[in-house]
């Protein structure tokens, strides 16, 4: 495995954001913050695995 390849988890990360803003802006509150907790879960496990591939 490439060591930059934790990049994805920050990828998804941002691509969860925007589609928790977007559904703000259509209205629906529930899935909104779902898709925040499933963000940040992606940050996190981003974070881990830069950790991991900077020890290398």
């Amino acid at each position: 495995m490439r060591s930059n390849s934790y990049m994805i988890w920050f990828v998804g990360a941002v691509v969860w954001w925007i589609d928790a803003a977007l559904h703000l802006y259509g209205g629906s509150l529930r899935h909104a913050a779902l898709a925040v907790a499933i963000s940040l879960l992606f940050l996190l496990a981003g974070i881990v695995f830069r950790r991991q591939a900077l020890r290398k």
